[in-house]
């Protein structure tokens, strides 16, 4: 019993020394095109039940409204390209040309201690 006791308050010794410096975090996609956009996002997923998976979702963005990809829990220098494996959008059958995983596309904001990742899609995405 001694053992146990001992093998537990040296675990949660341990596991105190790991801080975890991840906060909430959410990816966006805001919609100016004229037209609804359809995305196809996947992403890596961890659950206790299946373990690691990819996990896909398709949505579509109506004009002027802005989506919510995904909430996690990342550090600060975090890039789309840690979050999706894949990050599709697409407008009237065009798929966009720019590179939407290029974080210099994103306006990153900070709302109290959670951290927003925008991406403003417009018609130059899809020329």
């Amino acid at each position: 019993m001694k053992n146990l006791f001992l093998i537990l308050s040296l675990s949660v010794i341990i596991q105190s020394c790991f801080k975890d410096n991840d906060k909430p975090t959410e990816f966006y996609i805001k919609n100016l095109c004229s037209q609804s956009l359809n995305t196809h996002t996947c992403s890596m997923v961890s659950s206790q039940i299946n373990g690691n998976e990819i996990k896909c979702i398709d949505d579509v963005i109506g004009s002027g409204t802005t989506l919510s990809l995904r909430q996690v829990d990342a550090s600060d220098d975090v890039t789309a390209k840690d979050i999706f494996t894949t990050l599709e959008i697409v407008k009237s059958g065009t798929m966009t040309t720019k590179n939407i995983f290029d974080m210099n596309l994103w306006i990153k904001t900070t709302n109290g201690d959670k951290t927003e990742f925008t991406l403003t899609v417009d018609d130059s995405f899809f020329q």
